[in-house]
């Protein structure tokens, strides 16, 4: 358990989602790995709180694509094959640039500061699963801007899928660490300038190295699981 919250929003913060985040941090830094169990028992006690906002907890992140509800064997972290994979990017891509346009026209100071307190952290990471929760942190913080519930919860729901498919293949692109900090640094002067359009350039020049380098890390994956004698 990494124990590492990242809090990008007011401080004044529920239990309930403090597990959230912590949970999420674990996953997407490769913590909590797909296809692992996730006992409520067994995290309360890691996480010294009642089973309650654990239960809670598991149910949000079900909702927005980390985890697996199963009958028999309860919650596990998710696995994104090629398939779901492919329609995630193709889904994020077509509504970027609708996201740029409405966080460049409604983004708040405030929000601006938030989101450069998190590239502030980003700056001093160097492995990916430091980067992983940070990068997912600022990411949500853009899509909050939109001030739009329901393109909020689309893209979180697809950005959830989408980070579990990155904290698979972690190892596989530790060279996008320094890349993606850098390519931060646009967004940001494009989104403190209300420039839409800047704001969808960079934002897409950011996201597809990425999504480009995690495709072909699950595109190979799938081709070894495809071979003889290969589950």
């Amino acid at each position: 358990m990494s124990g590492a919250l990242v809090e990008t929003g007011p401080p004044r913060t529920t239990v309930h989602e403090r597990v959230r985040r912590s949970l999420r941090d674990d996953i997407l830094s490769g913590v909590r790995k797909p296809g692992e169990h996730l006992r409520q028992s067994a995290l309360a006690a890691d996480l010294q709180v009642s089973v309650a906002p654990v239960r809670e907890a598991l149910r949000d992140l079900a909702a927005e694509g980390y985890v697996r509800f199963d009958p028999r064997r309860g919650a596990t972290v998710r696995l994104v094959d090629l398939t779901e994979l492919l329609e995630i990017r193709m889904l994020l891509e077509a509504v970027e640039p609708l996201v740029a346009r409405l966080a460049a026209e409604r983004v708040t100071p405030e929000e601006l500061a938030r989101m450069r307190s998190v590239q502030e952290r980003l700056e001093q990471v160097r492995t990916p699963e430091e980067h992983a929760p940070l990068d997912a942190a600022f990411h949500d913080l853009l899509t909050a801007a939109t001030r739009s519930p329901r393109l909020q919860a689309l893209v979180e729901s697809l950005n959830g899928s989408w980070h579990l498919a990155v904290a698979a293949a972690l190892d596989a692109v530790p060279h996008r660490v320094e890349e993606a900090v850098a390519e931060h640094r646009p967004v940001l002067a494009a989104l403190a300038a209300h420039d839409a359009e800047a704001l969808a350039s960079a934002c897409l020049a950011h996201r597809r190295p990425t999504w480009d380098a995690v495709e072909a890390v699950v595109r190979r994956r799938a081709q070894d699981r495809a071979l003889p004698g290969r589950s």
